[in-house]
């Protein structure tokens, strides 16, 4: 996953400067760069070259999959719209002001424009300018502002409030943002939360921060995960495994049988397995071998099965390079089609085993390694693999005539359930929906395969008292997506 970052930071104002915007930024700047972001930071710019620099920083957004955008410096409210000053803000009146200011609404588009994934604009603004005294220009603090599908705008304050430039080498907002910005396995809007808390025990409760999200996908700033054992590529032609010839003629020979969809060649092939050396074998080999281990598994094959189910004990026994590449293999398999594209619906019949061996600390680089690919795809993930949250997942039911049927589904708070052609929220119709009736606990299991999240990762709740064998009305094909 490609995150970039710009960060300004402005102390040199003519009439009323600052001690700590430049240290908050480029001390910012260095964090992130120790959080696997690419950085640009500039201190003490003028309106144009922050203005072009945004520019050509749009083309960067355009390849990333998260951007972020901070700010440390004065910031200005007049008549409702936000200026972020610079050296070359004039504040002799209020069209000058106006325009020799940027402003803020200028990076949203830019960032909304570009098409990245998931926008973070942070601004330790709307620090005490006492200088600004025309009507039409409030010394409050900043206006709301609207935040575009997939962005979270961070204030130091709420609106109309005023933040501290701090006494010490930073601003209080970003130095609360320092101490819990790398946190492990902290959602970005938890995140945000410690901060506030921080900041306004720090503040004796006089400086309260703010966020406004529409981001669709959960965010870590810093996962949990090592990434830096994430050292496992793959050529296209493995990822897109469709016409892909091994080096090795054995394995070959092997990923020929599991394609054959013929249990009495797949059975023997997976057993062969046992007798095989991987040491010196090539990785796309190994990889493509995993996925059709997997895919002959989900296929049918007893002996595919059964080495998926016992794949702890089955990955120690071929040794340690080998069996990253062949793990890699299988989650990719789950996910991924012979195109290297994402399955519209998850290859989930074995998932649980193999998702789970994602947790163990020698196998924590094949996690992060297919988090890096489904991370692009906020609307279909809901759990990435190595995670340790737990997922929450209310089930709304319904009773007519005398039959309960399923509403809908919520996970995390926001409604998941579609239609089978992810273009409407699904709702409940008889003739619409071919349909099966099932208990809760293989509701669950269906839920589980569709979501790809193992049981341990997952929390059920239902809005109705069921017993364990009432029946409820499931359509057979349906999606859970996080949006459309």
């Amino acid at each position: 996953m490609k995150k970039t970052a710009i960060l300004f930071g402005i102390n040199k104002y003519l009439d009323c400067p600052l001690k700590n915007a430049v240290n908050d930024a480029a001390a910012l700047a260095n964090k992130l760069e120790e959080l696997g972001f690419d950085v640009k930071c500039f201190l003490d710019i003028d309106t144009a070259t922050m203005d072009r620099e945004l520019v050509t920083f749009k083309d960067v957004l355009s390849k990333s999959n998260v951007g972020l955008f901070f700010f440390a410096g004065h910031g200005i409210q007049c008549k409702g719209e936000n200026f972020l000053a610079t050296t070359s803000t004039s504040f002799a009146d209020e069209s000058s002001c106006k325009y020799t200011s940027l402003p803020l609404n200028f990076v949203i588009d830019t960032f909304e424009e570009s098409g990245v994934n998931t926008k973070i604009i942070i601004l330790d603004a709307c620090r005490n300018n006492p200088f600004v005294t025309w009507r039409s220009v409030t010394n409050d603090g900043l206006a709301p502002v609207y935040a575009p599908k997939g962005t979270i705008i961070a204030f130091s304050t709420s609106p109309g409030q005023k933040a501290s430039d701090g006494s010490n080498n930073h601003g209080i907002y970003t130095n609360a943002l320092l101490m819990h910005i790398a946190t492990k396995n902290l959602s970005i809007e938890d995140m945000f939360k410690r901060v506030r808390n921080t900041v306004s025990s720090h503040t004796h409760h006089k400086q309260i921060t703010w966020e406004h999200t529409s981001l669709m996908g959960t965010f870590y700033f810093n996962s949990g995960l090592d990434e830096g054992k994430a050292t496992a590529t793959y050529s296209d032609s493995a990822l897109a495994d469709q016409n892909y010839m091994c080096e090795d003629d054995s394995i070959q020979n092997i990923i020929d049988a599991l394609k054959s969809y013929n249990w009495y060649k797949q059975n023997p092939a997976i057993t062969q397995l046992e007798r095989m050396k991987f040491v010196q074998s090539d990785k796309d080999d190994l990889f493509v071998l995993g996925r059709n281990i997997y895919q002959a598994a989900c296929g049918g094959s007893g002996n595919a099965g059964n080495w998926i189910d016992n794949i702890n004990s089955n990955l120690l026994s071929i040794g340690d390079n080998a069996s990253i590449h062949l793990l890699n293999g299988i989650l990719f398999e789950i996910y991924f089609n012979c195109k290297g594209q994402i399955r519209t619906s998850p290859k989930s019949t074995h998932f649980e085993k193999p998702i789970k061996m994602c947790q163990k600390d020698k196998y924590i680089s094949c996690g992060v390694f297919i988090r890096s690919f489904l991370e692009q795809y906020p609307q279909k993930i809901f759990y990435m693999p190595g995670s340790t949250d737990l997922l929450t997942i209310d089930v709304l039911i319904s009773q007519s005539e005398n039959e309960y049927h399923i509403d809908g589904i919520c996970i995390d708070g926001l409604s998941c359930m579609y239609d089978e052609d992810e273009v409407e929220f699904y709702k409940y119709n008889d003739s619409d929906y071919f349909s099966q009736k099932v208990t809760s606990d293989e509701l669950e299991i269906i839920l589980m395969e569709k979501i790809v999240v193992p049981k341990n990762r997952a929390k059920f709740t239902y809005n109705e008292n069921i017993s364990s064998d009432t029946k409820i009305l499931v359509p057979y094909n349906f999606s859970i997506l996080r949006y459309i």
